[in-house]
């Protein structure tokens, strides 16, 4: 049985939170869909029901991240990094 529309948004919620915290925390290039996924509690199966590659999550993570897209847009980049680096934030 598929997962409903419900769940489907729910695991892409948690994929996008964990990969979003990993990323800050590890870099890009240090953390593997692997990594994610296992934050998460799916499968790496499923993270192709998702997202088309690793990629494509981090796109999505900039474009949603708190404003940070906006701040890079308005030319500054050192307090859109600062802020999103910020510890204070890998809770989130």
């Amino acid at each position: 049985m598929p997962p409903s529309p419900g769940q489907k948004a729910r695991s892409r919620s948690e994929i996008l939170q964990h990969a979003a915290r990993l990323f800050r925390l590890r870099g890009y290039h240090a953390t593997t869909i692997d990594d994610v996924m296992l934050a998460a509690g799916l499968t790496r199966g499923a993270f192709y029901a998702h997202f088309a590659s690793k990629d494509a999550l981090f796109a999505e993570i900039v474009r949603s991240g708190p404003g940070l897209l906006t701040q890079l847009r308005a030319g500054e980049p050192a307090a859109a990094l600062r802020a999103y680096l910020d510890k204070a934030n890998l809770g989130e």
